[in-house]
């Protein structure tokens, strides 16, 4: 039936009514479902298209007939046959060539992973290849690692360990504590970076970070973990070898192993830093007023605390669409304990040790600055002094904002660079 003569019997061209939709008014028979739209006599279907019928019969094909005539028993067409087997063959092709890629990716960067091993550097898995670019850039075996000999406080933690902490450093930079023309470390930078925010590190070096070369009482590092990604390895031994100023751990770096890499921060410090007298932790988007926090310090000559954004009150986020979820089974305390906020703070030398082994006796818990300068603070009952120098917000890209703060967050290498460059401007009014 044409589209202007849906309800209509063929034969008899009779509208059927309102309360007889579905019947030939001569035939008086009703349509079931599996029949909508057909006469059951003439087996006519009333729609404009012919789908799910034998043209020749009229026959609606069931869901389990698909392609054939009840009758007759026919075989769906040849070129019906032949696209439904290519598509087959095209989704199991693009299968097996998914499967041998991530097979591939995954055994090569396996195998170019580095670790420390004994006295010198090995590779992760079995590489026979010893001439690869990255292998050329590490160091030899003549690059000796410091052993530490566990001392009687040690001795006294191992037994209470629950959190071991058993990663090795890649890049160690053993000697950057020593002495520099009898100069002793008064305040050790650590900036804690991804692997692949090179133009981050760069960007401090040459600004805020060059403090180094004048000041010899502070020292600068960037931290971070191992990456899967062979590019962003090549260029961080390359770093290593020309700045001397990398300390890298085999964790795997990313935002939910940010305790373990704070935890490797504290590691670092006590086995080659002890004897800073503040250390301070920085995020590589940070502005730090490295002079006025050194004015800071040596007016307040403060000891066995965390000094920083203080933060009282804060809950855990039971929303699942949050950054920062964190569900009942991780922390289970209505209220977190005070601490600092982690995009910097500086922790006192005499709390390095400790602080360091109360990570170890401590389940870790996966935001940093709640764990480190909260539960483990607490733990070994440090104190918190709370600077308004330190802020986690944005300050105005200016230098009359940092003349006399400690820090600014969120700023890219071009903001950096400005407010670097406003600060060494003699003749700058605020």
């Amino acid at each position: 039936m044409t589209s202007n003569m849906i309800g209509n019997c063929r034969k008899h061209r009779i509208r059927m009514t309102s309360n007889m939709i579905g019947k030939c008014r001569k035939h008086r028979i009703r349509m079931t479902s599996n029949m909508i739209g057909k006469c059951r006599k003439h087996r006519i279907r009333m729609t404009s298209n012919m789908i799910g019928k034998c043209r020749k019969h009229r026959i609606r094909m069931t869901s389990n007939m698909i392609g054939k005539c009840r009758k007759h028993r026919d075989e769906m067409s040849t070129n019906t046959r032949i696209t439904v087997l290519w598509n087959i063959f095209i989704i199991s092709c693009l299968t097996l060539v998914i499967s041998i890629f991530y097979t591939i990716t995954w055994s090569s960067n396996w195998e170019k992973q580095v670790s420390i091993s004994g006295d010198g550097y090995q590779m992760y898995g079995p590489m026979k290849k010893r001439n690869t670019s990255i292998n050329r850039l590490l160091p030899t075996s003549d690059y000796k690692m410091e052993v530490i000999t566990p001392t009687s406080q040690d001795n006294k933690i191992i037994s209470k360990i629950i959190n071991p902490h058993n990663f090795r450093f890649i890049f160690s930079e053993a000697k950057i504590c020593d002495n520099i023309n009898n100069t002793e470390v008064y305040l050790m930078v650590v900036v804690c970076c991804a692997p692949g925010n090179y133009e981050q590190r760069k960007t401090i070096r040459e600004t805020w970070g060059s403090v180094v070369h004048s000041d010899h009482s502070v020292r600068l590092v960037f931290l971070m973990g191992r990456t899967l990604d062979v590019k962003f390895s090549e260029q961080i031994s390359k770093e290593s070898h020309k700045y001397g100023d990398i300390v890298q751990e085999d964790f795997l770096d990313s935002y939910k192993n940010l305790s373990i890499k704070s935890t490797a921060m504290l590691k670092w410090a006590y086995n080659y830093c002890q004897k800073a007298k503040y250390l301070l932790k920085a995020d590589d988007d940070m502005f730090i007023n490295i002079p006025y926090l050194l004015g800071v310090l040596r007016t307040k000559k403060i000891k066995n605390s965390v000094i920083g954004r203080k933060i009282v009150g804060a809950r855990p986020i039971q929303n699942k669409a949050s950054k920062w979820y964190t569900p009942k089974s991780m922390y289970n305390g209505a209220v977190y304990p005070p601490y600092c906020s982690g995009t910097s703070y500086v922790i006192s030398g005499d709390l390095i040790g400790p602080l360091f082994h109360a990570t170890l006796t401590t389940k870790i818990f996966w935001l940093e600055d709640i764990y480190i300068t909260g539960i483990c603070r607490r733990k070994i009952k440090a104190n918190i002094v709370h600077d308004w120098g330190f802020t986690y917000s944005k300050r105005r890209v200016h230098g009359c904002s940092y003349k006399s703060a400690i820090t600014g967050h969120q700023n890219t290498p071009k903001e950096i660079r400005k407010i670097w460059t406003d600060l060494q401007n003699k003749s700058l009014r605020c």
